[in-house]
């Protein structure tokens, strides 16, 4: 009997600790939540994932044993992953709402690995020698009398119990810490981050499900904000030439950054110092991913935490500035070199009222990995102005330089990245350097045709390259946990003084009033964004998920970051 419990008994013990460690561990990385409670996590994460492998070790086969195991090591990667990408939880809603989007994303390999990942690779060799032992292990577990042929159960329950035990005493401490109820309620990112820790990424989920479930009306949870009107009594317009590039994976860092004493995006360096440029705008990359960008932009609102707000009714668009544009006796164009089904863009784009939407199939552009490639994109775009009416408005948004930052090497490789040692680190400089020469062809010609024209440049989000001896990206974490993401904003055009703000943040919400302003287009919009133009005199506070932000606060919080990676 001793000899059967040390052969099997301790080896079955051993792999449900290094199973639980495991999800402790994965909790510690996404949440780096106080160590002081790491031993209590480690504690509930052994008991509930010893109750279900001591159920799973009792059929007589381990098929069930192995569709855990996998389908855990899986849900963590995928967590770990989704959470280093968009600084935040993945939940339930997202899976529903974004499967086709998912599943391209899946087909071009554009899911980010990290090495956090390898975690879930903790207890491997215990579970494939409780595999290689599995036959034993459920005979030593569910034993069979001889007498009254009937299954002895007592080994396998008794486990089961002690580890329920030991799960509800973790799980009554952590209720006594935060109540599961409260911060199920709660809006807070803090208090998510508490619900993941203490209680479970499949818990919380659930919680955000039961909370927001997908009949709600999801357009009257948006918050437009006060009032602002735009009103020009002389009646003229003063920009009929208006270019806005918004440019993937472009962040703050980016324009800065150096490799070899020269910069990798040169181009918009020098054109930055031409402009009216903020290097720090903070980024709405939210429940619709990378669409939250041109959703923030064109509606001057905040997008939603759970639900992709590109793909609402028309309510969700009433805000649009597109609107006012066409009002005046503009033609609103917008290219991107995606799908037109990619965030239901082909549908929320005219809702938005752009007269048209020019996708890769539109555009009869070559498909290079995912998506066209952004100097076709340009070209396009540019090439359009031969036939073109004024006044205008083109909206272009690039793809090439998206995660992971590698779709342009099959046609694009620039020497002096060679020697780069961190691989994620190179091939986004090499992106992001192809799209500057991109940009720079494109702008240029633009200009030669139109010296007058007005020129918007962002980034939509930041990227997950880390910390390294070339660079970082562009985030940093407020005092209540939540992860903020910022992007450059470029304002180029006849009649702007060059400047670089140097003590205010600015967001997505200020560039719609900045344009209207410049423009002279009559308006009246509902917004927390002010006109960049008044840069000296801003006044709003910045909202994002939840809490408002000085504009001096969030300015001090991501320079703080990246100073050792800007020029000062």
């Amino acid at each position: 009997m001793k000899q059967d419990t040390k052969k099997l008994l301790v080896p079955l013990l051993i792999f449900i600790f290094f199973n639980g460690l495991k999800v402790a561990i994965s909790a510690q990385v996404i949440t780096s939540f106080d160590l002081q409670y790491f031993f209590l996590k480690l504690l509930s994460s052994v008991a509930i994932c010893g109750l279900f492998l001591v159920l799973f070790f009792m059929p007589k086969k381990p098929v069930y044993l192995i569709i855990f195991y996998f389908v855990q090591a899986i849900f963590i990667s995928i967590n770990i992953a989704y959470y280093f990408f968009f600084n935040r939880y993945l939940h339930l809603l997202s899976v529903i709402f974004l499967i086709q989007e998912s599943t391209s994303l899946l087909n071009h390999f554009s899911i980010p690995m990290e090495w956090e990942m390898l975690w879930t690779l903790l207890d491997l060799p215990f579970f494939i020698y409780s595999l290689i032992k599995y036959g034993n292990i459920q005979k030593y577990l569910v034993s069979f009398t001889n007498i009254f042929k009937k299954k002895d159960i007592k080994r396998a329950t008794a486990l089961i119990l002690i580890f329920l035990i030991f799960f509800l005493v973790s799980a009554l401490i952590f209720t006594f810490i935060d109540s599961p109820i409260e911060l199920a309620r709660s809006t807070r990112f803090q208090d998510e981050v508490k619900s993941v820790y203490f209680y479970g990424l499949l818990e919380n989920s659930v919680a955000v499900f039961i909370k927001n479930p997908p009949t709600l009306n999801w357009a009257k949870l948006l918050d437009f904000g006060p009032e602002l009107t735009f009103k020009h009594p002389e009646d003229k317009i003063k920009n009929k030439k208006i270019f806005i590039f918004q440019i993937e994976a472009l962040e703050s860092t980016a324009i800065f950054a150096k490799h070899d004493g020269e910069y990798v995006t040169p181009f918009l360096n020098d054109l930055a110092g031409k402009s009216l440029f903020f290097p720090f705008c903070l980024s709405y990359h939210k429940g619709g991913n990378t669409s939250d960008a041109e959703f923030a932009v064109i509606n001057s609102v905040e997008p939603l935490d759970e639900y992709p707000a590109m793909k609402l009714g028309d309510e969700a668009f009433k805000n649009s500035f597109i609107r006012f544009f066409n009002n005046a006796g503009f033609d609103s164009y917008i290219f991107h070199g995606n799908q037109a089904f990619y965030f239901d863009r082909d549908k929320s784009f005219k809702k938005a009222g752009f007269k048209e939407y020019y996708d890769i199939k539109k555009m009869g552009l070559k498909q290079y990995t995912w998506g066209a490639e952004d100097e076709d994109v340009f070209s396009f775009a540019v090439n359009k102005l031969d036939e073109q009416k004024e006044p205008f408005l083109y909206y272009i948004i690039s793809m090439s330089s998206h995660e992971p930052y590698n779709l342009i090497n099959i046609n694009y490789q620039n020497k002096r990245f060679d020697n780069i040692k961190d691989s994620r680190t190179k091939n986004f400089f090499n992106s992001i350097n192809y799209v500057d020469k991109a940009l720079e062809e494109s702008i240029k010609a633009i200009l030669e045709k139109y010296p007058d024209a007005l020129i918007i440049i962002f980034g939509d989000h930041s990227t997950n390259v880390r910390k390294n001896e070339y660079y970082r990206n562009a985030i940093c974490r407020a005092s209540s946990g939540l992860v903020c993401e910022f992007v450059p904003l470029i304002i180029y055009g006849n009649g702007i003084t060059p400047h670089m703000e140097k003590q205010n943040a600015v967001s997505f919400l200020d560039i719609a009033p900045t344009i209207l302003s410049l423009a002279s287009i009559d308006a009246k919009i509902n917004t927390y964004g002010e006109d960049l133009t008044k840069y000296y005199d801003l006044k709003n506070s910045i909202p994002f998920r939840g809490e408002k932000f000085s504009r001096k606060e969030l300015f001090k919080l991501i320079f703080e970051k990246l100073k050792d990676y800007i020029d000062k």
